[in-house]
């Protein structure tokens, strides 16, 4: 007798829940059953039916001690940074803009969407099996200058979007295997707030299990198991909120993310 949770729902459904549900006109559903190892999942749209499916295996990982995020994960000179936050709310837009730059400085990408931690000498590693970047050539349109960030070939083919290997960064090997986090940053879009906030552990906790379970009827008890360990191991991690719909240009907003991140790490 299986007994299926959501993972995922009819978002037309959601839009009085979550206002930025309004802007997806697709339909996707996951149900999961964590003792019976069975998913079944629905969508017709491929963006949304990948993350759907990442999200699915994601509850089957937690039983070899891994808890699932829904966010951006990338390492630059060294320093892990993990980018989380609702549905739109620039996880891909806060990793590429980083990216851009630090022109100078090496880099890897282990994901823009779905990934897995589990914490080993007080140290959250990440890992995940969606090594992909979102390319959206309306994304591109907005933001130009990021187009530098890849090849020719992939920029003026492009006509939907469509997920490449990390690998496309540059032309150069940029996947990560793993990736150890020094920072966790909360993603939100609020324009009358400030550009950045500091943030306790316990609401970033809360933060990063409601995007990893951002639908209704996911199991409560597991969402408290996944918030009391993100309480503990955050404990290491510096963290802050990031606000993405701040009317500063972006590039001048994520200029100063960046050098806040160099000035806390190199003190």
């Amino acid at each position: 007798n299986p007994s299926f949770y959501f993972a995922s729902c009819n978002p037309r459904a959601l839009k009085e829940v979550n206002p930025t549900y309004a802007a997806i006109n697709s339909e996707f559903v996951g149900l999961y059953d964590e003792h019976a190892r069975v998913g079944f999942g629905y969508g017709d749209e491929l963006g949304l039916f990948r993350s759907l499916v990442v999200g699915l295996a994601s509850t089957f990982w937690e039983d070899e001690g891994y808890h699932p995020i829904h966010g951006s994960i990338m390492r630059i000179q060294n320093t892990g940074i993990g980018f989380v936050g609702g549905h739109g709310t620039g996880k891909t837009t806060s990793l590429l803009h980083l990216l851009y730059l630090s022109p100078h400085h090496p880099f890897q990408v282990l994901t823009d969407d779905w990934s897995f931690a589990a914490t080993t000498n007080n140290t959250i590693t990440t890992t995940t099996f969606d090594k992909t970047i979102a390319v959206d050539p309306v994304f591109l349109e907005k933001y130009g200058y990021l187009k530098s960030l890849f090849p020719s070939k992939i920029t003026t083919a492009l006509i939907k979007k469509e997920y490449w290997s990390p690998c496309a960064l540059t032309g150069k090997n940029r996947i990560a295997e793993s990736v150890s986090l020094d920072w966790m940053i909360l993603l939100e879009k609020n324009p009358t707030a400030s550009l950045m906030e500091p943030l306790d552990r316990s609401k970033m906790a809360e933060a990063i299990v409601d995007s990893a379970y951002h639908m209704p009827d996911c199991n409560p008890m597991k969402k408290e198991q996944h918030v009391s360990y993100w309480k503990n191991a955050l404990g290491q991690t510096k963290i802050l909120t990031f606000n993405t719909g701040s009317t500063n240009p972006p590039l001048k907003s994520y200029a100063a993310l960046k050098q806040l991140m160099e000035e806390t790490t190199h003190d």
